[in-house]
């Protein structure tokens, strides 16, 4: 939409910089969103962006998690606590992260829900086994967090395993070029989508 806003601001350092954490809290008031969606690739993500919704009236905060990781320390496990309770929808992706991530935040049980990912409603094409012998296949979108160049790695060792990658992304013409420096041009296919 062209009455959208976007605001870039500058990642805090750590909790002293308390610069950036101002402007955080400023861009937030004065955004006055009626949802903070916080995507949490790590439980301890997004903290500041999290608390200057918590401090901004009107603001509900949506957070979803990705990775159960414990806290580094408990300062960190107490601001984590603190922020939650403020959270008004918590989502996980699958029942196990819910419960790992609630169990390293110290959070009571229940205190996310679970949402699974959704993938397109439509008819499927099966995808006809490209080469002989066993093959390792890997479904996703292709960037650098889904480690995708673990597994081409992980294939380079393993003469007579084959790879199939189902995904697009950005990381799609580096991982073809490890796939060629690995000498797997034979045996890893990208099917695209």
């Amino acid at each position: 939409r062209p009455d959208m806003k976007t605001v870039l601001l500058e990642p805090v350092r750590d909790k002293t910089d308390a610069v950036r954490i101002a402007a955080h809290l400023r861009a937030i008031r004065a955004l006055q969103p009626d949802i903070f969606h916080a995507n949490l690739r790590i439980p301890w993500a997004c903290q500041y962006g999290m608390l200057s919704a918590t401090l901004t009236r009107g603001t509900r905060i949506l957070a979803v998690e990705h990775a159960p990781v414990p806290a580094a320390n408990a300062t960190q496990r107490r601001l984590r606590r603190w922020l939650t309770s403020h959270v008004d929808v918590h989502i996980a992706h699958s029942e196990t992260a819910a419960r790992e991530i609630e169990e390293l935040s110290e959070l009571p049980r229940s205190t996310l829900r679970v949402v699974h990912p959704g993938v397109v409603d439509g008819p499927l094409e099966p995808i006809a086994r490209p080469l002989p012998g066993p093959t390792v296949g890997s479904i996703g979108r292709l960037v650098h967090e889904k480690g995708f160049d673990v597994l081409i790695e992980a294939l380079a060792r393993l003469p007579d395993v084959s790879g199939l990658v189902v995904g697009v992304g950005p990381e799609r013409g580096a991982l073809e070029n490890l796939a060629r420096e690995k000498g797997l041009e034979d045996r890893v296919v990208f099917t695209g989508w």
